[in-house]
């Protein structure tokens, strides 16, 4: 995996001029240190993961189905929809636009730190869903795009990779780490809030996602001014805390 250091708005634009002609997708970390892999292979557990993943979908489903305008037709559009809503599975997702992964990764700006963007070249990769099969069958990992259930998939552009071995850490030969040094994200946040999270793409989501987007202009308007953020006590001179585990898109 090419590894790729982004100092400076200048070079995030040139970053994303040399794989615009590529066929990619993009996912935010918050953080630096975590292995790529799906949430349900995060833990130490047994070597198969499945009969637990597929019980905890299979309870989703009777929990959900109730409260659903629409009900998922099979497997891969319920995996899609449950990890949309934060269950663990074997999903990583992704999203064609990297303004928008690029949002994911800099959540809370003022904890600092530097975070990152994964980029996923999806030439030559199977993609789903595979007729006749399901999502647990898969013996590589498959790019699935799924049908646009529920607003957060409509307001997100979703694209997933689904992961045979959810607890393995994703490598590939198309993929590519871009670390976004700590320095630039007042600036990266600026941008991005400009060009890449537009209003209609939040009113289209759901209130989760709108109490975050506030929250998060907010924080960058306050870091912008060079103003503390009382709730933190953190200012843009500090040194920054060792981030928790967070979970947002990508990191779900």
């Amino acid at each position: 995996m090419r590894d790729l250091t982004i100092g400076s708005l200048a070079e995030f634009e040139l970053a994303l001029r040399a794989v615009a002609e590529r066929h990619c997708v993009f996912r935010g970390e918050d953080a630096t240190g975590y292995p790529l892999r799906p949430r349900v292979g995060r833990v130490e557990h047994a070597a198969d993961v499945s009969p637990t993943e597929q019980q905890l979908l299979e309870e989703f489903k009777a929990l959900a189905q109730p409260r659903l305008p629409i009900t998922p037709t099979d497997d891969w559009e319920w995996l899609a929809l449950a990890q949309r809503h934060g269950l663990a599975t074997r999903l990583l997702d992704w999203t064609p636009n990297p303004l928008v992964a690029a949002f994911w990764a800099i959540q809370e700006p003022h904890r600092g730190g530097d975070r990152v963007l994964y980029v996923l070249d999806c030439d030559g990769m199977p993609t789903g869903p595979i007729r006749g099969a399901s999502p647990f069958d898969v013996r590589a990992v498959t790019l699935y795009r799924p049908a646009r259930i529920g607003p957060r998939l409509l307001a997100q552009c979703g694209a997933f990779t689904v992961h045979p071995d959810p607890t393995a850490s994703f490598e590939s030969a198309g993929l590519e780490r871009w670390v976004l040094d700590h320095r630039t994200l007042t600036g990266l946040c600026l941008t991005v809030d400009g060009l890449g999270t537009s209003d209609e793409a939040v009113f289209l989501c759901d209130l989760d996602f709108v109490c975050r987007k506030l929250n998060w202009d907010w924080e960058i308007e306050t870091l912008a001014d060079g103003v503390p953020i009382a709730r933190t006590g953190v200012t843009q001179g500090d040194a920054p805390p060792t981030p928790a585990r967070r979970e947002f898109h990508g990191s779900p």
